[in-house]
């Protein structure tokens, strides 16, 4: 049965070419490393991996997923600026391409929005949310280890290194090495001082519904 879905698969053929030949032109290494990228954005966004084809999953995630061309741009290496002019990347999401060699497989950037990924290194399963900064601080790039997970707004920033199985909380900045097996959060919010604004303040407060 023909569907809408099946229908925009086949429309994108044409656009699709290109990025099927710079994916056959990957070293084995490479592909290995899309196959484990395709994998976990599959898993998180359509469901049971089973052992469907990763050329299939690939080209279904290309015309429909933003973010993964991200991804997939970086592994190709320049050539995926030109591929971008078929089909368009996330603009918010900046991936270092030079350092895209560095990055383990099974990337996944959750809501790509707004972030900044220059890391030196990074290992296997980042599983990264939108407004996450991977940066420098001088000359220092954080090195990130396996399964690791950042959660949305959160700053790791420096040639400082997080271990494997690191969990990093919501909005945490995080500016010194991270240990194995460890769970970091942002400090909960507190109140330093009280103020009594002026009058005119106030007043012009309640006059706005505040």
């Amino acid at each position: 049965m023909v569907t809408l879905v099946s229908i925009k698969e086949f429309i994108y053929v044409p656009l699709m070419l290109p990025a099927f030949a710079a994916y056959l032109s990957l070293s084995p290494d490479i592909k290995e490393k899309v196959a484990k990228d395709v994998r976990m954005y599959w898993a998180r966004t359509r469901g049971p991996v089973d052992d469907r084809s990763i050329i299939g999953m690939w080209y279904r995630l290309m015309t429909s997923n933003r973010v993964f061309r991200n991804v997939f741009y970086c592994r190709v290496g320049a050539i995926g600026r030109l591929l971008n002019i078929f089909l368009k990347e996330e603009p918010t999401l900046n991936i270092e391409r030079s350092l895209c060699h560095n990055y383990g497989g099974g990337l996944y950037i959750a809501h790509g929005t707004s972030c900044q990924v220059y890391a030196n290194k990074i290992g296997e399963n980042l599983w990264m949310h939108q407004n996450v900064t991977l940066g420098m601080i001088g000359e220092g790039r954080p090195e990130i280890g396996d399964n690791v997970y950042i959660g949305t707004g959160a700053v790791v920033l420096g040639g400082i290194k997080i271990g494997n199985n690191v969990r990093i909380g919501a909005n945490a900045i995080v500016v010194d090495n991270i240990p194995d097996n460890s769970v970091v959060v942002s400090p909960k919010g507190k109140v330093i001082k009280t103020i009594i604004p002026p009058r005119e303040i106030q007043e012009d407060f309640v006059s706005q519904g505040g």
